[in-house]
């Protein structure tokens, strides 16, 4: 089960995810360290018994020159992230949560929530930063961009493997056309040799025939043949 925490040094922002249905869950509101770490535990274990199958999404401002949380009060440039991400580890190791935590960008996540607030009347929103609901609805901010994220990975994973798809079926097409070139090499240097053969044969049969009629010719008219050779019968005859 995957939840999405918005903390806070007063309050603790807390939403769900049901079914791809981002909920927001009542808030923990913060007077001490032990007593919000028991309530979170508490609250965990009323959706999920065994906390190794939680997903705990939790925002971390990236807008380091922005006032987007409580927790954003010490230091300043990078170290505010490590201060924060000790302060959350060491809230986190009091419940023994044995979960996999994953950290996401909540820069304006409070405004963003505030904003959807606006059909509500002033007071009321006023109330709801109060009582620890503008923060689970921040919280719900930070599960929806992690949500998006796991999507955008997603399809960037599916692209990818359907590149390389594309491009192996355009190996295998390219493999198979230098095959389909390379046979059609072979089979027609096999007909000329073929037809090569046929002509010799073809040729050396036409002159065995030639060769046969001139000896049959010679047989059957030897005078002739002595004509030809310039010998006559009537010189004979003198």
């Amino acid at each position: 089960m995957i939840f999405g925490i918005d903390f806070g040094l007063k309050r603790l922002g807390v939403a769900k995810v049901v079914q791809n249905i981002i909920m927001p869950l009542a808030p923990i509101m913060r007077k001490n360290r032990n007593q919000a770490s028991r309530d979170l535990a508490n609250l965990l274990l009323a959706h999920e018994s065994d906390m190794s199958k939680i997903t705990l999404v939790v925002g971390m401002p990236c807008d380091l020159g922005g006032m987007e949380s409580d927790l954003d009060t010490e230091s300043s440039g990078a170290g505010r992230h490590e201060v924060m991400r000790k302060r959350i580890s060491h809230f986190l190791s009091l419940i023994d949560f044995s979960g996999e935590v994953v950290y996401i960008d909540e820069s304006y996540s409070s405004k963003e929530a505030d904003e959807r607030l606006l059909d509500r009347g002033y007071n009321k929103r006023k109330n709801a930063r109060k009582n620890g609901v503008l923060d689970s609805i921040s919280a719900c901010v930070i599960l929806e961009r992690y949500l998006e994220r796991i999507n955008s990975l997603s399809h960037k994973k599916e692209d990818k493997q359907n590149r390389a798809g594309c491009e192996s079926i355009d190996i295998e097409s390219s493999m198979l056309e230098n095959r389909v070139i390379e046979n059609c090499k072979v089979e027609s240097s096999l007909l000329e040799s073929r037809v090569f053969e046929t002509s010799v044969l073809e040729s050396k049969d036409m002159e065995s025939k030639h060769t046969e009629s001139k000896n049959e010719n010679c047989l059957t008219n030897p005078l002739q043949t002595k004509n030809a050779n310039g010998v006559g019968g009537n010189e004979n005859l003198e």
